[in-house]
């Protein structure tokens, strides 16, 4: 009796202990909490959005807060300060991790802690594939941007091939008028040469014909005066001459028309002595010699020569101008063509850069973001406390 109430007290003892240390494991794993808290610590836009779309997801319950602690949250993730640049940084050539921090209950449900970790990682993954197709569309903006714009100036450079054109045209109008002038200058040469003999010629008798007559010392005043006695005889002489019977006979008709161009001569001696005067620029009295006038005259034979032979050195240097013109005329044209040619390879080839370029971007549409950037993971580190 005594064993069996010992074996008795023994078991009810050791149920006991079982029902106290199931309640109080019960009560242990019940009393977890299961909120979910999100610490936003992004400096930049990032962040908000995140959070934003975490709590419109409706796949939980996401409670935004400053701060949080684990007495009340079975985890809270904390996003870091840098998370955009991170983000950003997914589309360039040195991508960073985002450090994600996440401290859990002791008691919290693993599945619970894991889904809501797994839910950040998966917006941050998709935030990070926006940020990085955005890019790349911006890329291929800027790609079809410098395609147009090497179509412009593939339109430009070709106008300015066709003023090339034009102007070479022009230029070989301009060479045709520079061998003219050549060939120009060496008639007019000649002909000056011509001139200038000529002048020589009539400046040496005009200057011995003035000597001739200093030696005479004839006037104006005596010549008009002559001319003036002259005229008036003939004036009697040739009508008597013409009042005569035999007026009509030849001979005696030839020395009345004599008389008369000789009567003509003496009325108008006055006048063209004066106008001779006029073209040296003597100043003429009735005692001005008649060989000053041829002097003076000679004088200006000798001014028309020297303005003949300046002009004969001007007209030997156009050839040589000429020339130089027509080599600068070439080599500018030269120039010109090989500039145009050069400016349209270039244009070519950056217009083939820009296209290849542009086909090497992939062009993605937002739904096809959406759905590659939610089958990608963004590499994200966890860390734990």
């Amino acid at each position: 009796m005594p064993g069996k109430r010992v074996r008795l007290v023994l078991l009810t003892l050791v149920l006991a202990a079982a029902v106290a240390a199931g309640s109080v494991g019960y009560l242990r794993w019940s009393s977890a909490p299961t909120a979910v808290a999100l610490i936003n610590g992004d400096s930049g836009p990032m962040g908000t959005r995140i959070a934003k779309i975490l709590q419109d997801s409706g796949t939980r319950s996401w409670d935004v807060v400053e701060e949080a602690s684990t007495s009340e949250y079975a985890v809270v993730i904390t996003l870091p300060p840098d998370l955009s640049t991170d983000i950003a940084s997914l589309a360039t050539d040195k991508p960073v991790k985002a450090q994600v921090t996440v401290t859990t209950h002791p008691r919290a449900e693993a599945n619970l802690v894991n889904d809501a970790v797994n839910e950040v990682t998966k917006q941050i993954s998709s935030a990070g594939l926006d940020s990085m197709f955005a890019a790349m569309n911006s890329a291929r903006g800027s790609v079809t941007q410098l395609g147009i714009t090497t179509g412009m100036l593939n339109a430009g450079v070709q106008a300015a091939a066709d003023g090339a054109g034009q102007f070479t045209s022009g230029a070989d109008d301009m060479m045709s008028f520079l061998n003219e002038a050549k060939a120009g200058a060496g008639q007019l040469t000649s002909g000056i040469d011509t001139l200038n003999s000529t002048l020589a010629a009539a400046t040496t008798q005009a200057n011995q014909l003035a000597t001739a007559l200093d030696s005479t010392g004839v006037t104006i005043g005596q010549v008009t005066q002559s001319a003036g006695s002259l005229s008036a005889g003939l004036n009697v002489v040739v009508p008597l001459l013409r009042a005569l019977p035999f007026a009509n006979d030849p001979q005696l008709a030839s020395v009345i028309t004599q008389l008369q161009g000789l009567q003509n001569i003496a009325n108008e001696a006055n006048g063209q002595l004066s106008g001779f005067a006029d073209l040296t620029g003597t100043q003429v009295t009735p005692d001005t010699r008649i060989g000053q006038l041829l002097r003076d005259a000679a004088a200006r034979l000798g001014d028309a020569s020297t303005q003949l032979n300046q002009g004969a050195s001007l007209a030997a240097s156009i050839p040589q101008i000429a020339d130089e013109a027509g080599t600068q005329l070439q080599t500018a044209m030269q120039a010109l063509t090989a500039g145009v040619t050069q400016l349209q390879a270039v244009t070519k080839t950056l217009g083939n850069q820009a296209g290849q370029a542009l086909n090497a971007l992939p062009q993605r549409t937002a739904p096809q973001q959406s759905v590659i950037a939610s089958v990608l993971s963004d590499p994200v580190e966890i860390i734990r406390k």
